[in-house]
This record gives C-alpha cells, structure tokens and sequence, in this order.
C-alpha cells in the first residue's frame, strides 16, 4: 500500500493507517511529497507532482523481493486523495481509495477500482462546493464506489479538535470514521486478494 498525505503533510492518521494496514497483512509505504521539494505545505505542490511521486513507489515496491508486486494499492486524504484521482487513471495500481479528494480533478476514467469516502457536508459551500456532483457522476461507472458518511465534514476522520480550515471548521466524526475503515477494510480484501 503506497499512502498519499493530505496538504499539510503527514498526520497520525496516516501513520495509524499504516500500522492498521501492517495489522491486516499489508506492507504500507507512506510517501513524503512536501520535505524533499522543501515545501511547508501542499500549495506550493501540484496534485500532478504528486502522483508523479506514487508512481515512483509502486516502481520501487515492484523493485524489492518481499513485495508482491503485481497488487499495489494506494490511498489517499485530501490533496492526497486528489493525487490519486490522478494516479488512477494510469494502471499501474491493483486499486485505490480517496478520502475526500476534490472529485473536479479527474480527467480521465479511473483505469482501476476507486473507492471515494466523503461526507454529506463535504458539498456546503464553505467546503468544496459543487464537486460532489463530480463525485456521483464518476460512481455510475463500473470502476468507483462513491461512499458519502452522514454529518461528516472535509477531515472527518482527523481525531483531534476542530480545525479551521479554508472558511470552515474540520469536525471529526468517530462513527464516521470506523464506517470508512470498514469499507477499505472490505474493499481491499476484495481487490488485493492473493491467490492461494
């Protein structure tokens, strides 16, 4: 599993998901885009860049011997589930899973199985607004599974007191929160499954 940090770079959530992965038998890489540009935040780097730095863990993944190689996932929050929105519209991922990407910046069909979480506030205009239509759109093809959690805002699953963030107030969700890890839970078990 390759792990796309939101804007401001690594939180514990990341670093929770990548002991929850190890837990369910997965090898978790989470990619740093900010430190190595220099970059305090994720404004001064394009989802584009990004992606670009995804595709460069899957090769390293693929490069080592206790990797099974041919089924990399990536998930991503935020900026980071933009990048990849992005990054699957190249197959070089078994699957991916967005938390609340801005659903505007994919271009091009996912080209693998996409898991979107967002939440019913993730539309008020102090948000996103607008780009959940984006979202419902791209889940009438075969390839994404839209997953929209009741009373979550942007970050809902960020455990720590409510932060501003762009004109509004991120809230953390714990209901929310355990709803979303069950369904990467049981989406990846059905994408990454190894054959026996």
């Amino acid at each position: 599993m390759v792990l796309a940090h939101d804007w401001y770079g690594a939180y514990r959530v990341q670093r929770e998901w990548g002991e929850r992965l190890r837990a369910w038998g997965y090898a978790a890489l989470l990619v740093d885009s900010l430190d190595p540009r220099g970059a305090a935040t994720g404004l001064s780097v394009s989802s584009r860049s990004r992606s670009a730095d995804f595709l460069g863990a899957v090769r390293y993944l693929r490069s080592r011997d206790d990797i099974y190689g041919n089924k990399v996932a990536i998930i991503g929050w935020g900026q980071g589930g933009d990048a990849v929105l992005l990054a699957s519209a190249f197959p070089k991922f078994t699957a991916a899973v967005a938390y609340y990407p801005n659903c505007i910046v994919l271009r091009q069909a996912p080209q693998m199985p996409l898991l979107i979480l967002m939440g019913t506030r993730e539309d008020e205009p102090t948000f996103l607004y607008g780009h959940m239509a984006v979202c419902r759109k791209l889940a009438a093809g075969d390839k994404v599974d839209l997953r929209v959690l009741e009373n979550a805002t942007h970050g809902f699953d960020y455990d720590r007191d409510d932060v501003p963030w762009a004109g509004a107030v991120l809230t953390y969700n714990p209901v929310a929160t355990k709803a979303s890890i069950r369904w990467v839970k049981k989406f990846l078990e059905q994408h990454l499954r190894m054959e026996r």
